[in-house]
């Protein structure tokens, strides 16, 4: 009984652990996959192993062979159908241990729960909001990889500093929020939109290729574009880093920035589309 016991209480945690992982997990991760599965392979091997110990050690292992009989009234075949279902109810032990009677009850509601909370998901308000959003807010400083503060004047002209946002520079970090700092020369021709964004000839833009999400890292500053070493995608930086050759169809996120009172640059907000590659609803 204790092993039927074990399997049924292991079964209803698996359940409880399902819908927790579910609604406080981060979606999109190896460790939040591999726990929804762990915990759904718990709750249904468990109850399966249960089920089985029920059946070896408490119902009775007997062969019956149940001879046709003539047809009854409906009367008799409901009063026969009763003795069957409590005999059957009898025979599995239900009624003489309420222990597990209860434990079963709440292995049924876990398993319950488990085909619930994959239709909560449904209703769940922005459940993907990660895919839109990064780590930049408005007036977050931006920071090099070791966490130095970025001052107006740092680059040279032409130069190129990748940039993360204060506090955030591990790697989940620098998969979505990382950009690029650049220093255009003084006087070249740019969008109005994109000389918006920028202050001082200084523009950033991310640095997550719009194609497959690899970094992009070789600047020309003759030319001023920007090439992804993966697959060529080549993009023109005096144009709102539009593609011009390449798999990669789409311009890489404008980060606005201005500079502080101290002459540090900081974001205006964040990435007002999408970084990265296309997506079900984003191509």
């Amino acid at each position: 009984m204790a092993g039927i016991a074990a399997c049924l209480s292991l079964s209803l945690v698996g359940a409880v652990a399902f819908a927790v992982v579910n609604f406080t997990g981060r979606t999109g991760t190896v460790g939040y996959n591999a726990l929804l599965g762990l915990s759904l392979g718990l709750a249904i091997i468990a109850a399966g192993i249960g089920a089985v110990l029920w059946d070896k050690r408490l119902i009775p292992q007997e062969e019956a062979v149940e001879e046709r009989h003539p047809m009854v009234s409906p009367g008799a075949e409901e009063a026969a159908t009763q003795q069957t279902v409590d005999r059957v109810v009898a025979e599995t032990g239900l009624r003489q241990l309420p222990v597990l009677r209860r434990l079963v009850l709440a292995m049924l509601g876990g398993f319950g729960v488990i085909a619930v909370v994959p239709l909560l998901n449904l209703v769940r308000r922005a459940p993907h909001r990660d895919l839109f959003t990064t780590r930049w807010s408005p007036g977050a400083r931006l920071v090099t990889p070791e966490g130095r503060p970025v001052r107006l004047g740092d680059l040279a002209i032409g130069g190129i500093l990748t940039v993360l946002p204060e506090g955030h520079l591990g790697l989940d970090a620098q998969a979505d929020s990382a950009a690029l700092l650049i220093r255009l020369p003084p006087g070249l021709a740019t969008p109005p939109r994109q000389a918006a964004a920028g202050y001082d000839n200084h523009v950033a833009f991310s640095k997550i290729c719009t194609h497959a999400g690899c970094p992009v890292s070789m600047y020309m500053s003759q030319p001023h574009q920007l090439q992804c070493p993966c697959h060529q995608s080549v993009f023109d930086m005096t144009d709102l880093a539009r593609p011009i050759f390449g798999p990669a169809t789409r311009a890489l996120p404008q980060l606005p920035v201005t500079v502080d009172a101290d002459g540090c640059f900081r974001a205006r907000s964040d990435f007002p589309e999408p970084v990265g590659p296309g997506f079900w609803s984003r191509s």
